[in-house]
């Protein structure tokens, strides 16, 4: 036999060998969920609810990066979200036919208007305290663009501090097992309710924005109808000494 059949021989002994073959993914995945079974279940619960915290952090930041950065919102320091930012322009008032008949006819178009946006301010400062009150982790508020037409809220963030973040970052750096080290059962529980407590609160700051991003969209739609209404256009060509006589919608 030559030597090169007898090298060819050994690499084909060598591949029919499982003992020299790489193990597969899920091969290791067993071997690791073997690993964490052998340090106990409280081990085991504490590295399914890290990961478990790693996933909903990350999906907590996508969601608002998505859906509240906006225009003016940003990602503060450690991927923390500091402002949120929604479009608040109110327009598309619908002023009824005869109305607007008057106005052009008594020169109050620009009057008309000026009045709105005069109010609007107050209208935002009034809805925005109540926000404010409702939700306390708003933590200052501004009006940016060009017409003030984006609402920025600056935000208390929703932070992991502490040990459990060293033991979160200790996880993420497959170092859990040495971090814990001789930690009692009472460190592990401690620890899972601190992580459970902190993925409630990043899943009810998502559901708090959907909810001011909700109301934000009623209140414009409710004072588009209110400066779009006849009862409102009455009172105002009666303050200015024009009769509201055949005035229909």
């Amino acid at each position: 036999m030559s030597l090169h059949s007898d090298i060819n021989e050994i690499k084909k002994l060598l591949e029919d060998n499982q003992l020299f073959k790489p193990a597969s993914s899920d091969d290791q995945k067993e071997r690791e969920e073997a690993h964490i079974a052998q340090l106990g279940p409280k081990f085991a619960e504490l590295t399914k609810t890290c990961k478990e915290t790693t996933d909903i952090e990350e999906n907590y930041i996508d969601q608002f990066e998505q859906g509240f950065v906006g225009n003016y919102g940003s990602i503060g320091d450690s991927y923390h979200p500091r402002k949120a930012s929604f479009n608040i322009k109110v327009n598309n008032f619908k002023i009824p036919y005869d109305v607007q008949e008057k106005l052009e006819k008594n020169n109050l178009e620009n009057i008309a208007y000026e009045q709105i946006y005069s109010r609007l301010p107050d209208q935002l400062e009034w809805f925005v305290e109540d926000l404010m009150t409702q939700y306390p982790f708003i933590d200052s508020w501004s009006q940016e663009g060009r017409s003030g037409g984006h609402l920025v809220l600056e935000l208390a963030s929703v932070r992991l501090n502490g040990e459990a973040r060293d033991i979160l970052d200790a996880y993420d750096h497959n170092e859990l097992e040495d971090y814990m080290g001789d930690s009692t059962p009472q460190d592990y529980d401690y620890t899972i309710k601190t992580l459970k407590d902190y993925q409630e609160n990043l899943a009810k700051r998502i559901q708090d924005l959907t909810d001011i991003e909700t109301k934000i969209e009623a209140t414009k739609k409710n004072i588009v109808k209110e400066y779009s209404s006849l009862e409102y256009w009455k009172e105002f060509l009666t303050d200015h000494g024009i009769s509201t006589e055949e005035t229909e919608e």
